[in-house]
């Protein structure tokens, strides 16, 4: 075999880190989208799933130099985020001053997008310094006061990414899961989006895990057709054909007759159970580098057991199920919700349910109870709130649909699998612990 540390099973199928992905496929919808908003200048927002290509589509389209990253954490307040942009600004000049010294524009090209991003003199920032969340120049006195929107614009534009600017310019500033902001921050970072998209050559990358598109534009409606929406959640029949061929391209093998076809049938559009489950099958055979010549993999690899075996391995929601199960006293009207979430046919399982529909739900599944006009409103509220909400919600998303009503939906696709088998016995469980909890009670509010 061949000493290549690209050719590694490892590096070519199986889930790595965005910057280390060497086996990318592109999908017409996505990345098309994406890159011509990008070369638009339009705001992107970028949504999906947990592993569903989120991190590598914004790697793989934009280079290191010309962008500014913030990572969100629970509940990201404003000062937060204010806190967070000052430190990517001075990180990035920081790495710029030092690559400046041998070479002054960067020029590069992916996918037919051209980015020059013009070189920040290294005297220009030294002698900025931050100061109760504010930008302070001291060698002429000029303050930034993030507080204020429009202070951005000065602040950018003293970057060098003024609406002057080329028009092939752009400084991308990339705020990763944005979900876990407050609402307050979200509506903050749009209305500043806004602000950006009249005045400056800044493009905002939202990124995140959510369901409801138009995020953006249902913040600040001014937005309106500045933005794109972008969801990560769809890998069509073919492109994860294309990802297991392209892998077998990479580490010259081929698996048997059908076997890749029946792996994506079975991984019901996970790209991530794909990649999982080739890098299983590699392993069962003894394969862990590319060979010299194409080898065909051998006829005993069942493809349904390996993704079923992948399923139980790596969408395990046992935690999750038992923190939900433990609830006590008035959260206990959680497993309500839950309960109901999960009872529907898995045909309609992620479809979203707004509050009207949900009460529904919830009085037709337990007719021997009384409930107040508001109890699911009231129960989603205790779910959005609980101490396990930043966990819970990479699974369960509650939002404000188009028309502004409250509405709940379960947006981690592997969970539905992981139900597949344990409903009956996830049902009996929640349905014992919720006949201790009403024992007593004619009427829930």
């Amino acid at each position: 075999m061949q000493e290549n540390f690209r050719n590694k099973v490892g590096h070519v199928f199986g889930i790595r880190r965005a910057y280390e992905v060497e086996n990318y496929v592109s999908r017409k919808g996505v990345d098309d989208m994406f890159l011509e908003a990008l070369v638009n200048g339009k705001h992107v927002a970028v949504f999906g799933a947990s592993k569903t290509g989120k991190s590598s589509l914004i790697e793989n389209k934009i280079g290191d130099f010309e962008r500014l990253y913030i990572q969100c954490t629970e509940s990201f307040s404003k000062s937060d985020f204010n806190d967070a942009l000052l430190e990517a600004v001075y990180k990035r000049v920081k790495i710029e001053e030092e690559w400046i010294q041998s070479r002054k524009t960067l020029d590069t090209t992916k996918a037919g997008l051209n980015v020059n991003s013009a070189p920040i003199i290294a005297s220009i920032m030294r002698n900025y310094e931050k100061r109760n969340g504010y930008l302070l120049r001291t060698t002429d006195k000029k303050e930034f006061d993030l507080t204020k929107i429009g202070d951005f614009v000065s602040l950018f534009e003293d970057q060098g990414y003024s609406r002057s600017s080329p028009k092939d310019e752009y400084l991308f500033l990339i705020i990763d899961d944005f979900h876990k902001a407050s609402r307050v921050t979200q509506r903050w970072v749009a209305d500043l989006a806004k602000v950006l998209y009249d005045n400056t050559r800044v493009v905002v990358i939202c990124v995140g895990i959510w369901i409801e598109e138009t995020i953006l534009n249902a913040l600040c409606p001014e937005l309106t057709g500045r933005t794109e929406d972008i969801t990560c959640n769809v890998w069509e029949d073919d492109d994860l054909l294309e990802v297991i061929n392209e892998g077998c391209k990479r580490l010259k093998i081929r698996f048997p007759k059908g076997f890749s076809e029946t792996v994506v049938k079975h991984s019901k559009g996970s790209v991530f159970l794909v990649q999982e489950a080739c890098k299983e099958a590699c392993r069962q055979v003894g394969v862990t580098e590319s060979f010299e010549e194409t080898t065909i993999l051998s006829k005993s690899l069942n493809a349904k057991n390996i993704v079923n075996g992948t399923i139980r391995k790596h969408c395990n929601f046992t935690d999750i199920h038992s923190k939900l199960l433990a609830v006590e006293g008035d959260n206990t009207k959680i497993l309500f919700v839950y309960y109901s979430l999960i009872t529907r046919p898995a045909n309609s399982i992620m479809i979203p349910l707004d509050m009207g529909k949900l009460q529904k739900r919830i009085i037709k599944q337990f007719k021997n109870l009384d409930f107040g006009n508001n109890f699911a409103h009231n129960a989603c509220v205790r779910f959005a709130v609980h101490e396990y909400a930043d966990r819970f919600k990479t699974i369960f998303r509650i939002f404000k649909d188009l028309d502004g009503n409250v509405a709940i939906a379960l947006i981690e696709p592997s969970f539905s699998m992981w139900l597949k088998g344990k409903r009956p016995q996830i049902k009996a469980d929640i349905e014992e612990k919720l006949a201790k909890f009403f024992e007593g009670k004619e009427t829930l509010d």
